[in-house]
C-alpha cells in the first residue's frame, strides 16, 4: 500500500476520511460548505503536528490529495475557503468569518488529479442545466441527488473495484456538494496567481472526471 511504501521510506502516514465518506458519520457525499472539508483537514494536521507521538510531532506536514481531495488540500494549504457573500440567505453553515493563516507546519501538498477545474464535466449533458438552476436547488432541497459522474471507461479495473467498495459513493452528487464544488473550483482560479506554496502535481490527459486543465 502507500502507506507502507511511504513507511518504508521514512515518512510517517496518516489518513482521513472526509465527512460522510468512508468510515466517517454523517449524511453520505455531504457537506453544507465546502469550507467544512478544509477545516476538517486543517484540525487533523493541527492534532497530528501536536500529538501525533514520534512520528507526526514537530514535524512538518505535506498534504496528499486525490481529485476532489486534492482540491481540499490546495484550500487548506493556501490558507482555507472564503465563501463569498451570496446573494441570497444561505443560512449560518455558509456565513463564516475568514479562516486562519496556514499553519508553518503546512509545507506542501501533493495532487493526484485534482479537481482543480470542472469546465468539461459541467458542460457536458444534463449537467449544463443544473450548474444555471443548481443554486436554487441547493438552498430548496440540498441534499438532492442531481448530477451523475462518468464511469471509467479507460481504466475498467478501477471502474470496477470502485463499484465493488461499499465505502465508495455510487449515487449521483448531492446538489449543495456540487454548488460547493463548482464555487470552490472557481474560487481558486482567481485566487492562483498570489499562492506561493510548493506543489507536486500528475494528471492524466484523457481524465474525463476532473479536468486536466486546472
Amino acid at each position: 500500500s502507500w502507506a507502507e511504501a511511504w513507511n518504508g521510506a521514512g515518512y510517517a502516514v496518516a489518513g482521513l476520511d472526509a465527512r460522510g465518506a468512508g468510515f466517517s458519520q454523517g449524511t453520505r457525499c455531504f457537506a453544507e460548505a465546502f469550507a467544512d472539508y478544509t477545516a476538517d483537514v486543517a484540525s487533523f494536521a493541527a492534532f497530528i503536528h501536536a500529538h501525533g507521538g514520534p512520528g507526526f510531532a514537530g514535524l512538518p506536514i505535506f498534504l496528499v490529495g486525490v481529485s476532489l481531495g486534492g482540491c481540499i488540500a490546495v484550500h487548506a494549504a493556501e490558507g482555507g475557503w472564503v465563501p463569498p457573500p451570496p446573494p441570497v440567505p444561505l443560512g449560518p453553515a455558509l456565513a463564516r468569518p475568514p479562516p486562519p493563516h496556514p499553519a508553518p507546519y503546512l509545507r506542501g501538498v501533493v495532487l493526484l488529479a485534482p479537481m482543480l477545474a470542472l469546465d468539461a464535466i459541467s458542460k457536458r449533458g444534463w449537467n449544463r442545466v443544473l450548474v444555471h438552476v443548481g443554486r436554487a436547488i441547493s438552498i430548496l432541497a440540498p441534499k438532492l441527488k442531481v448530477a451523475r459522474t462518468p464511469k471509467n471507461t479507460l481504466h475498467p479495473h478501477l471502474q470496477a473495484l470502485w463499484d465493488g467498495d461499499p465505502l465508495c459513493w455510487h449515487e449521483p452528487t448531492r446538489a449543495r456538494n456540487g454548488m460547493e464544488y463548482l464555487r470552490a473550483v472557481r474560487e481558486l482560479a482567481e485566487r492562483t496567481p498570489g499562492m506561493a506554496f510548493p506543489f507536486l502535481a500528475f494528471h492524466g490527459e484523457a481524465d474525463t472526471l476532473t479536468d486536466p486543465g486546472g
